[in-house]
């Protein structure tokens, strides 16, 4: 989870709406 919350905060800080989709579909994976 550490590595998840450190994706988050820097796409946060970066705004990158592509890092953010990237985001989601990696979380989505592991969710799943």
């Amino acid at each position: 989870m550490a590595f998840y919350m450190d994706l988050k905060e820097k796409c946060n800080v970066h705004g990158d709406d592509f890092k953010n989709r990237l985001l989601t579909i990696l979380t989505l994976k592991y969710t799943l």
